[in-house]
């Protein structure tokens, strides 16, 4: 996430970005997991830099909950 000009201490930025900008896109079920339903979605982030970026995120609601929780972020290599 450095290449879009993220880093430690603008997690804050990260966070607000990706809920402005990628959870408004649709997330589809992943793998399945012993500990809950996986979900991704794949979708472009523009960062503080103004690089924009393809992003595969990953997240999971375990079970017996009702809430997403972030698992991981991967940059996707996409024209």
């Amino acid at each position: 996430m450095a290449r879009l000009g993220y880093s430690p201490e603008n997690w804050a930025r990260l966070e607000a970005d990706l809920r402005e900008q990628h959870l408004s896109h649709e997330a589809v079920p992943a793998r399945p997991s012993p500990y809950g339903r996986k979900y991704e979605i794949l979708a472009p982030v523009t960062g503080p830099n103004g690089m924009t970026a393809w992003i595969r995120s990953i997240w999971i609601v375990r079970t017996e909950e009702d809430r997403a929780r972030l698992v991981t972020l991967v940059p996707e290599d996409r024209p």
